[in-house]
Formats: C-alpha cells, sequence, structure tokens
C-alpha cells in the first residue's frame, strides 16, 4: 500500500500531512539492495532531500547548509533515519530497547548528494516530562544547535496507529517552535515494510 492511501485512512493524521503541505515519505530502516527501485535506501534519501530542498525553497529560499532537525517519540528511528541519510551506523547512537539512545541534542556535519547537512538528532520526546525544567533546558540546546534555526524539522513516526501520543509531538512541536513550523515540517515514515499490501 502506498504511505499516502495508508495515511488518509486516519482523520488526525490526513490531517497532519494536510498543515505540512502533504509532505510525507516513507522509509525502510534497512538496506535491501537494487532488487526494488522505490526500496532502495538512497533513492529513498534523495527524495526525501528533493523534499526538503523544495519546501525550504518555497518557505525562505536559502541555500547553505540545512540544518533539519529529527523529532518524534523513542523508537520511531529518528537515529537510525539519520545514520541512513548519513550512510554510517556509527554518527548517531541507535538503541532497540524502550529506552531513548540519544539523551542529548546531537548534531554533525557531512556532505550528502551534494548537498552540506547538519543533522540534529534529539531526545525523544516524552523521555521526559514535558513541563519539566530539564525538557525546557534541551529545547533550548536544540535551539543553539540549530541557530540561527533549523531549515527543516522531520517528524518521524513509524508505520503503525497513530495516537494521542503521536499527536501530541506535535503539540509540542507548536508550542516551541510557532505554527509556523509545520511549513518546514515533512513527515517521515520509518519501517515502510509494515506497509499493509494493497
Amino acid at each position: 500500500m502506498r504511505i499516502a492511501d495508508w495515511a488518509r485512512e486516519n482523520n488526525a493524521l490526513r490531517a497532519l500531512l494536510q498543515k505540512c503541505g502533504n509532505r510525507c515519505h516513507v522509509v525502510d530502516n534497512r538496506y535491501w539492495g537494487d532488487q526494488e527501485i522505490y526500496r532502495n535506501n538512497q533513492n529513498q534519501v534523495r527524495d526525501l532531500l528533493n523534499t526538503i530542498d523544495l519546501a525550504v525553497a518555497a518557505n525562505s529560499g536559502k541555500t547553505d547548509t540545512r540544518r533539519i532537525v529529527f523529532l518524534g517519540k523513542t523508537g520511531s528511528g529518528k537515529s537510525s533515519l539519520a545514520n541512513m541519510i548519513f550512510r554510517d551506523d556509527h554518527v548517531f547512537t541507535v538503541n532497540h530497547s524502550p529506552n531513548s539512545g540519544t539523551s542529548v541534542c546531537k548534531s554533525v556535519t557531512r556532505k550528502v548528494h551534494g548537498r552540506v547537512l547538519t543533522l540534529i538528532d534529539t531526545p525523544g520526546l516524552f523521555d521526559t516530562d514535558p513541563n519539566s525544567s530539564a525538557f525546557s533546558s534541551e529545547i533550548m540546546h536544540l535551539l543553539e544547535e540549530c541557530a540561527p534555526g533549523p531549515h527543516a524539522f522531520l517528524l518521524v513516526l513509524k508505520v503503525e496507529k497513530y495516537t494521542a501520543q503521536e499527536q501530541a509531538v506535535v503539540h509540542l512541536i507548536l508550542k516551541y517552535f510557532s505554527p509556523k513550523a509545520l511549513r518546514y515540517t515533512t513527515v517521515v515514515f520509518t519501517h515502510g515494510d509494515n506497509l499493509p499490501p494493497v
């Protein structure tokens, strides 16, 4: 099943995608090789970066280093996706347990497919109380890491039921970055191999 068709089955998810300019991608977190072109990881990365380029051009027209912030709850695949973009499994810590493998914001800059990218991995939202001083401190650290501001947000969600907790992630984005943040947001669904058959 195509990701757009799957996402339309949930009203809240469909509304989110509309607010994000219907920018969404699906990735598989494993390497498929070249047997099926659409499942080749680097083809997925190129398509995603092209979407980000178009969103940045439409919103600001800046062409310098792309600062891309990864947001989502623990276990969504943020670190794995960042590693896939950099083609290096050891840049960001991936933890396959229920606990976040990322405890503080981490940014790394590399050249990928002709672009200079700064990827900013963040701790899983809801690992700490969103109203706590520790959470606010980490948000401030995030803003410092991507100063003078991010070019794009990647909201990373698994291909699974879109629950109230995922919706709360969106509310936190709006709370800390303003409603305009969704104009710079692309929704990326991980574990695309879990999409149901047509």
